[in-house]
């Protein structure tokens, strides 16, 4: 969308605005009550809610790339426009989405942990949320039934959030500096 522009950039621009204004958590738990609690659902919702911020980047990035000087040095070779795409823009373009892509990843993990322990995901799926929620109510007798699942969710997020930035300072030379 971001390479070629005109309506298709501004119909997807506006689709993926539309799911970010409306609070994820809210839209994903109106979602699976409306289609159910299986894991595919699961898997469905937190796609949907993911793709709009990997859109954007990616879509910064390829409307940048597309204007650097070395983009005009192979058109002016005369490769078609989709070969300019895919052999050169994307290549370019795809550092920060990779850092992104990570960050989105622990985004995923909070949704479907907070998702589970409301209950909104099926009973018979293991899940750190279901864990956390079937552990408070022995909280003040058997606390570690809560505290392990819940520093599990911390360090895992913790973890993909920090290697989506050690992955961002390695492919992306400008902030390497």
């Amino acid at each position: 969308a971001g390479f070629y522009g005109g309506w298709f950039d501004t119909v997807v621009m506006r689709v993926a605005e539309f799911f970010q204004v409306i609070p994820s958590f809210i839209l994903a738990a109106v979602i699976v009550a409306m289609t159910g609690t299986g894991l595919g659902q699961i898997i469905a919702v937190v796609s949907l809610l993911a793709w709009p911020q990997v859109a954007r980047v990616m879509r910064g990035e390829v409307m940048r790339v597309k204007q650097l000087e070395f983009v005009d040095a192979v058109r002016c070779l005369g490769l078609p426009e989709r070969s300019v795409l895919v052999g050169e823009v994307i290549p370019n373009a795809v550092a920060p989405v990779l850092a992104v892509g990570t960050l989105i990843v622990g985004q995923a993990i909070l949704l479907e942990a907070a998702l589970s322990f409301l209950g909104l995901s099926s009973a018979e799926l293991v899940s750190w949320g279901r864990m956390l929620n079937s552990g408070q109510r022995f909280l003040f007798n058997a606390w570690w039934l809560s505290f392990f699942p819940g520093t599990a969710i911390f360090v895992t997020v913790l973890a993909f959030n920090l290697f989506g930035d050690a992955v961002g300072a390695v492919l992306d030379p400008r902030r390497a500096r």
